[in-house]
């Protein structure tokens, strides 16, 4: 459920005037394939939702690309409704365990449904959608904040955004 401000699109729906519930495919528990949102990040003007299934659903500015998202032209700078995010080779992410924001970029925890190997995908790098940059290099991650990652032995690595560095 949404309320409030909604000049991005950040409420993931179009009527804004009252509280209201978001949709996305898969959402009614009624219906055969209900996929529930476990987990809710919000920007200043965006909102992001992870489902049980994995997929994580993007709504709101997309100045830079934060959205994961492609970006049409004529250039849309909003995007209203949940959409699903997409990684660095267009496929739709459907293996994500949480999502964060800071400033104009995101961070979607990945892991692997078969190997169990962690990523952290990041978009919004720029002012238009670019590929989101996958780190790889940091193993055996379990938590997400901004920029930051833990990882299973307690170490706290930061993603230097814009660079794409990976510093201890």
């Amino acid at each position: 459920w949404t309320w409030g401000d909604n000049s991005k699109g950040q409420l993931g729906r179009t009527d804004y005037k009252t509280i209201g519930q978001v949709h996305y495919p898969n959402d009614d528990p009624t219906q055969p394939g209900f996929d529930p949102t476990l987990y809710v990040a919000a920007g200043l003007d965006n909102t992001f939702l992870v489902t049980e299934s994995g997929m994580v659903y993007a709504f709101g500015a997309n100045s830079a690309g934060q959205l994961g998202v492609e970006i049409t032209s004529p250039y849309t700078p909003t995007i209203p409704t949940a959409t699903p995010m997409k990684d660095s080779s267009g496929a739709v992410i459907t293996d994500a365990v949480m999502v964060s924001t800071w400033k104009d970029n995101t961070f979607v925890l990945r892991r692997d449904p078969v190997t169990g190997e962690s990523k952290v995908s990041v978009s919004g790098l720029n002012y238009y959608a670019t590929p989101q940059i996958e780190v790889t290099s940091v193993k055996n991650i379990v938590e997400i904040s901004g920029p930051y990652m833990r990882t299973t032995s307690g170490e706290v690595w930061k993603i230097d955004v814009p660079n794409t560095s990976v510093s201890q």
